[in-house]
């Protein structure tokens, strides 16, 4: 593609503009997750005591199933 052809938009097909516009769509959303427009990720968010006491009973060779039920 030469450079008098990428710069008419005018000339652009509808396939073209289609990528072109769900590009910017995805790039705006992308940009508005990390800056914290849809709220905050649960990985970001600190431990609890509770959620610390399981971890530390995982260090013990204990686990947890699907169920939720903890084996040591």
């Amino acid at each position: 593609m030469g450079w008098e052809v990428f710069f008419d938009d005018k000339g652009w097909k509808v396939l073209t503009w289609g990528n072109v516009g769900v590009t910017k769509f995805l790039f705006v959303n992308r940009l508005m997750y990390f800056m914290g427009f849809f709220g905050y990720s649960r990985s970001g968010v600190s431990e609890g005591k509770e959620e610390k006491d399981k971890k530390s009973l995982n260090a013990t060779k204990c686990f947890r199933d699907r169920n939720e039920v903890w084996y040591c």
